[in-house]
């Protein structure tokens, strides 16, 4: 056990001695000082770059998670095609022999089942409202013409009762946004009120981008959500009277791939934790992990 007479001798020991300069233990001591934010900023570059490394890891894992899935699976399914109950070996009740006619019938035979779901001339169900989504309503009138009798010519009078039905449309289409940023001069002589002062710029992923965040939004959407490729999508906008080079898109996608890198491995992670819930096969393997896959070895192309 060391003193604390000791600790003072061993700490007084490793200082330097400058024969009373007071100008050089300042010089000595700021060399130091400096040596030591070095050191610091040496060590914050080192964490920062275990961070990055962390979350790469975090990537790769959820991605490997879900390729052990995926083969589970797939096992699964082998075994049940090389080892489980075949089709021809289920009784089929079609196939069965139906008894004479006037034999008594057993007790215990079973019944045939009936057909699951909807049944032939059963009342379906009640149309739902889908209150959900946005309401657009259309009047339907007639034609001044068509409301002239052509007997004597008068006018029909227009009633309080309507008749309502509705319908489910889905409308997709391209709209080119013009922004108009205005601006607003000084109406003061306060040196806090001088200038013009000019509305800010709509937000974007790329600076100086043609395609808005909604659009950004959409491709993600089809490329990993629904699988579609991208040669897909630009057909898909061809057909709404839009030209669009494949290098447009892929060159987007790999600016914003640092944006959307970090996201996917916290989801990655989390849906890993139980949060999001089970690894099903559209939510897990679709939305996350194929995302994570494509973020981490580069298929934004």
């Amino acid at each position: 056990m060391i003193s604390v007479s000791e600790n003072t001798a061993v700490a007084t020991a490793e200082l330097p001695l400058f024969g009373g300069s007071d100008r050089r233990a300042a010089h000595y001591y700021r060399a130091q000082h400096a040596r030591a934010l070095e050191r610091e900023e040496g060590f914050k570059e080192k964490a920062q770059g275990a961070e990055k490394s962390i979350v790469q890891l975090q990537v790769l894992i959820g991605w490997l998670v879900q390729q052990i899935r995926d083969l589970q699976r797939q096992l699964a399914w082998l075994k049940q095609q090389q080892f489980g109950r075949k089709s021809e070996s289920r009784p089929n009740p079609e196939r069965s022999l139906s008894p004479p006619t006037g034999a008594p019938s057993a007790e215990g035979a079973p019944r045939p089942k009936g057909r699951r779901g909807q049944q032939p001339g059963a009342k379906g169900p009640k149309r739902q409202l889908r209150a959900d989504l946005p309401e657009q309503i259309i009047h339907h009138t007639l034609e001044p013409w068509q409301l002239v009798c052509p007997g004597c010519g008068k006018v029909r009078p227009e009633l309080s009762l309507r008749e309502q039905s509705q319908e489910i449309g889905w409308e997709v289409r391209l709209v080119r946004r013009r922004h108009v940023r205005f601006r607003y001069g000084p109406s003061c002589q306060c040196p806090q009120g001088r200038g013009i002062v000019t509305a800010p710029k709509a937000a974007k992923l790329i600076a100086k981008g043609l395609l808005a965040v909604d659009f950004w939004v959409e491709v993600l959407l089809k490329k990993f959500e629904f699988q579609q490729p991208l040669q897909r999508t630009i057909r898909e906008v061809a057909a709404h009277g839009m030209h669009l080079s494949g290098g447009t898109l892929s060159g987007g996608l790999k600016k914003i791939k640092e944006m959307v890198q970090p996201l996917a491995g916290h989801l990655c992670c989390r849906a890993g934790r139980g949060r999001i819930g089970t690894w099903t096969k559209r939510a897990g393997r679709c939305f996350v992990c194929r995302r994570v896959r494509a973020v981490s070895y580069g298929g934004f192309g």
